[in-house]
């Protein structure tokens, strides 16, 4: 394959790295404002998904872009396949943080209750697991 193959598929790793870094950024906020009864911070990640959607957007396009262009083979098609698929999942994952957010915007009107049980345990399992996939798919 060509230089400029290698470089795009570069910037593919780099956007798809960028979108994680962003999506588990936006799980921890919707964590916290769940844990602080924090509307102001779950309102923030509502209105910052709008971007999360944009950028899987456009990955998904360079993706098509690359296949189209380049009509790469073996290792390099399913390494962008898989991006295609990690990147939609990425984007679920953004989705599930703004569900919390939005819980959290109604639990704000509502009389404190206590939390049946440890989010921030399960958050920290959660963003470990999410790492160590991204981690995996970098280093193939």
């Amino acid at each position: 394959m060509p230089e400029h193959f290698w470089k795009e598929t570069e910037k593919l790793k780099k956007a798809i790295l960028s979108l994680g870094a962003l999506v588990e950024e936006r799980v921890q906020m919707s964590i916290k404002a769940l844990e602080t009864r924090d509307g102001c911070l779950a309102q923030t990640v509502v209105d910052d998904d709008k971007d999360i959607d944009q950028t899987e957007v456009d990955i998904e396009e360079e993706c098509l872009k690359l296949l189209a262009l380049y009509q790469p083979v073996a290792s390099d098609l399913r390494f962008i396949i898989t991006v295609m698929k990690v990147n939609n999942d990425i984007e679920r994952i953004a989705d599930l943080g703004v569900n919390i957010a939005e819980r959290v915007l109604f639990l704000c009107s509502q009389p404190p209750i206590a939390m049946p049980f440890r989010f921030t345990e399960m958050k920290n399992m959660v963003l470990n697991m999410f790492g160590e996939t991204l981690d995996a798919l970098m280093h193939l």
